[in-house]
């Protein structure tokens, strides 16, 4: 029996999250006689702008073969292993665990798609999951279902893989950066998003309050086994739990929907193209704002933030008439502002040179001449000399912007940026079990 299971919502500020919870969960589910877990555990980021979204917006889903089980032992056996792990104190958390039989069908794939780009109601995926035969077990109000389901949906058309280390009794996370940055080194083509040089932070290890220790993320799983083997020291070992590797959408980029201006809605993930309508302000605090004009004539703010680093630096630069793709989450219209695109990324497909017109130089003296008023030609301030038939000088400068796609700074990527390093990668399919998936340190 092929069965697939869905979890989303587990996390709370008073210290669980989903993916502690799906890691626990596949382990467990590992060591059953008669289940066999069939691919890695997924881990599936969704739109992160939505509003009520847990943490980092990420789902967990795993993939079954169940031959000593029917559906509702399974569930039950599932049930009793969430019961250990579930953390429902805080008001915000709203979990929910979801079990289908049997291959997923386009509906459920086309949701998945529409949780990563948009904003989902409710009422729709619980009319989805009656319909699809969906088993869904939820605490609370249950809004984690959207989530769930949306995970079973996945396709995985590019994908990473990311090693999560959790924390023994939520230790201190001392991560060596020096070591951090000798795996970059040697693994520069195969991981990302490790490490800001220019700011030197470690990117790698979450601030809050959750079970993670730290992250590492690249294209094959025996790098990431490399790093947890070879490059963390022991005093770091001692205060790890156990790790996992999840296959995951990080660093594709595909929550970026192509829009027009006039379809766009709060809270989505869009690509807009058109030409640059405005001249760039620079707000108190460097903040970019532009206005973007597409071909059928709608236009819209876009806000490029100081914290993006290299891509706040391009925007300042930008100059009316370039002929742009637009990518990054729509902010709702406030009172103060309309509705704009928070701006992640920026492609220039056209870009414009910089014209500067000057008045004629005097022919008698060398004077800068002034016009004489409209249609009645230039005079000189110094030596009285007028011409009619002159007309102002014009010099076109080079664009100092080339054309191409322009991020920003790593310490500015959400899960879903794309990398630099990502582009023009070939994704070769990974064997599941090729090395181990999950593992603990033994305490000295």
């Amino acid at each position: 029996m092929l069965v697939h299971v869905g979890l989303d919502d587990f996390d709370s500020p008073l210290g669980n999250c989903t993916t502690y919870v799906g890691a626990r969960l596949a382990i467990f589910l590992d060591s059953l006689e008669g289940v066999e877990l069939l691919d890695y555990p997924y881990l599936v980021r969704l739109n992160p702008n939505v509003p009520f979204k847990t943490r980092g917006n990420g789902a967990v889903a795993l993939r079954l073969r169940v031959r000593n089980y029917c559906l509702e032992e399974l569930a039950g056996i599932v049930l009793s292993k969430i019961e250990e792990l579930i953390e429902l104190r805080h008001p915000k958390t709203d979990p929910v665990v979801v079990f289908k039989v049997g291959e997923v069908g386009s509906a459920i794939k086309s949701l998945y798609w529409k949780a990563l780009r948009s904003v989902v109601a409710l009422s729709v995926v619980e009319r989805l999951a009656q319909k699809e035969d969906v088993l869904a077990f939820k605490w609370k109000r249950g809004r984690g279902l959207i989530g769930a389901l949306a995970a079973l949906g996945v396709t995985f058309n590019d994908y990473t893989f990311e090693l999560l280390s959790y924390r023994r009794q939520m230790a201190e996370r001392r991560l060596v950066r020096e070591r951090l940055e000798a795996y970059d080194a040697d693994y520069s083509s195969y991981t990302f998003a490790n490490v800001d040089y220019r700011k030197e932070r470690v990117l790698v290890t979450p601030r809050g309050p959750d079970p993670v220790y730290f992250g590492i993320r690249g294209e094959n799983p025996l790098v990431l086994l490399d790093f947890i083997l070879n490059y963390v020291d022991d005093d770091v070992r001692r205060n790890i739990d156990f790790w996992v590797i999840f296959k995951t959408n990080q660093a594709t980029g595909v929550h970026f929907e192509s829009k027009r201006i006039s379809d766009v809605r709060p809270y989505d993930s869009v690509c807009i193209e058109g030409t640059l309508a405005s001249k760039v302000r620079i707000l108190r605090g460097g903040h970019v704002l532009f206005r973007v004009k597409d071909r059928e004539g709608e236009v819209i703010e876009c806000s490029v933030y100081r914290e993006t680093g290299r891509l706040n630096s391009l925007a300042k630069v930008l100059s009316p008439g370039m002929f742009v793709r637009v990518f990054g989450s729509v902010r709702p219209s406030s009172p103060k502002h309309g509705i704009t695109i928070n701006v992640e990324q920026i492609e220039i497909l056209e870009p414009s040179h910089v014209v500067i017109t000057h008045s004629p130089i005097c022919p008698k003296c060398g004077k800068r001449m002034k016009s004489a008023g409209k249609g009645k030609g230039y005079k000189c301030p110094r030596c009285a000399y007028w011409r009619k038939d002159l007309e102002k000088t014009v010099i076109r400068l080079p664009h100092i912007v080339e054309p191409g796609l322009y991020l920003p700074s790593s310490r500015a990527y959400r899960h879903l940026t794309k990398p630099e390093s990502r582009y023009g990668v070939k994704r070769s399919p990974v064997e599941f079990k090729i090395i181990p998936w999950y593992g603990t340190f033994k305490i000295q």
